[in-house]
């Protein structure tokens, strides 16, 4: 029998995994920078109106993309495949981005972050039920103390000051965006392992979503009180966030491609630590020691999640590229 070895860290698999790290560090850095710029938008203006502006940069850099590599780009794809793609862009930008614009204009940063980030369990229950990727009694108690922080986050910051309508409302529509997202990750995911290229998936994905956000506009409002609601500078924070969040998006499809969703989503889902300072240090949002404390066990939940490896080593199937 021949002694086991360490991967070889210059492999080309193990490399497209470190690759793939780069990526997921870039993503929880670029959706900072859109969840400030919404929260500094979303004041006044319509949730349905600003969820369209911020799928627009999105649609126009993966059309751009797939415009520039027209030639390299997959092309026997069934009509199953499109349809998954529109699915994904449902999910994201129909449901998850509008749920989450609305949880932000009722509670904050410091409510909704915390309570969409909830994705990080949808996507390893939906990563192990789904996908069937392996979920560890190691992940599920990272699981429990992320559950656990989030509780105490929400408890505690209801503590010291009122509870509304509008605060439980925006948890419950956080927690509902996280599913969104999940499940729009999980979509995105399989569609990439399929063989179809980010910037089909993401195109196709914007386009659906901005076209049923603006008939869910006609059908359900009045069009012109919507736009109404978008100041020329709102305008142009939503787009700037709508910028932010889609080279986020277009970022983590790239590390799908060679990291598992269940360990993706729980690290960019760090976002709640710097989510829950900022709304308080910034926009003034009731933060205690108590949600502090909570915030601190949902991070350990989130790194518990990640399932170190006993000696360094990881999963050799966590960097196949697909």
């Amino acid at each position: 029998m021949q002694p086991l070895r360490h991967p070889d860290i210059r492999s080309p698999k193990h490399a497209a995994g470190r690759y793939g790290w780069f990526f997921v560090a870039a993503t929880v850095i670029l959706f900072q920078a859109s969840d400030i710029s919404l929260r500094v938008a979303s004041v006044g203006t319509h949730y349905t109106a600003g969820a369209v502006l911020q799928a627009i940069p999105l649609l126009l850099l993966a059309l751009t993309t797939a415009f520039v590599k027209r030639r390299t780009l997959p092309r026997s794809i069934p009509t199953s495949g499109w349809a998954a793609a529109a699915g994904y862009g449902c999910l994201q930008f129909l449901a998850g981005n509008v749920l989450f614009y609305v949880a932000v204009q009722l509670g904050g940063l410091s409510i909704a972050s915390p309570a969409v980030q909830s994705q990080a369990i949808w996507a390893v229950l939906i990563g192990g039920v789904l996908l069937r990727e392996p979920i560890s009694r190691t992940m599920v108690g990272g699981i429990a103390l992320f559950v656990t922080g989030l509780a105490l986050m929400f408890g505690y910051k209801s503590a010291g000051m009122p509870l509304t309508i509008g605060t439980a409302w925006a948890f419950v529509f956080g927690l509902a965006g996280g599913l969104s997202w999940a499940s729009a990750s999980a979509v995105l995911r399989a569609r990439l392992r399929s063989g179809m290229a980010p910037a089909q998936v993401l195109a196709v994905g914007a386009a659906s979503g901005i076209v049923l956000l603006n008939v869910l506009i006609a059908l359900v409002y009045d069009s012109a009180e919507v736009w109404a609601t978008v100041t020329p500078e709102g305008a142009l924070r939503l787009i700037a966030a709508g910028c932010f969040n889609g080279l986020a998006i277009w970022s983590f499809s790239y590390a799908l491609r060679t990291i598992r969703m269940s360990k993706a989503i729980p690290v960019v889902s760090l976002s709640i630590v710097l989510n829950t300072i900022i709304g308080g240090v910034y926009f003034n949002e009731y933060v205690n020691t108590g949600s502090i404390c909570g915030m601190l066990i949902a991070f350990l939940g989130v790194i518990i999640v990640q399932e170190p490896r006993v000696g360094g080593s990881r999963n050799r199937t966590e960097n196949r590229v697909p």
